[in-house]
């Protein structure tokens, strides 16, 4: 029985991760090449969202529907914990974004002051390990994961610029 629970689970991650992929692709093709936004795929606000009722369900479940007083402490702090997660991943995905207007950058951030800056800022970018990396100097300023809706996009469009330099 706990083989088919990791197989259901392990199925349940690769179809997120192609669904995204599709997502991706699709929303890039409709981006234009210097007006466009970086976020996060809508599969992994569908994610958090299901988080989010299944935690609540379940926390209902133990308190209201069947309060039979054998759920220790730890269960309710458990499901305390997942629904806590699942709010804090909630509010990444809707927050967390990188917009590009011509020449602008804004960086709005997970938590956090909103960043703007010229792409003529940008002297150095690293791409390694399924994430960009954008510095000025040796301060990082964004780095965006390579699953983000608009990630191809945006490195095409830091590729295009002569005075960025790119590490691979």
């Amino acid at each position: 029985m706990d083989f088919i629970m990791y197989l259901i689970i392990f199925f349940a991650v690769l179809l997120m991760i192609f669904i995204a992929m599709w997502e991706n692709k699709r929303s890039e093709k409709k981006m234009d090449d210097y007006n466009f936004t970086v976020r996060q795929p809508r599969v992994y606000l569908a994610v958090s969202i299901l988080g989010i009722l299944f935690g609540f369900l379940m926390l209902i479940l133990m308190t209201i529907v069947f309060p039979n007083d054998t759920a220790d402490l730890w269960v309710y702090l458990f499901f305390l914990l997942y629904l806590a997660f699942s709010l804090l991943f909630f509010i990444y995905c809707i927050s967390w974004k990188v917009h590009v207007e011509n020449d602008q950058i804004s960086y709005s951030p997970f938590a956090g002051i909103n960043k703007n800056f010229a792409i003529s800022d940008i002297t150095n970018v690293k791409i390694r390990y399924g994430e960009l990396k954008a510095y000025s100097g040796n301060k990082k300023l964004f780095s965006v994961a390579a699953m983000s809706n608009g990630y191809k996009k945006l490195a095409s469009r830091l590729q295009k610029e002569q005075q960025i330099q790119f590490d691979f």
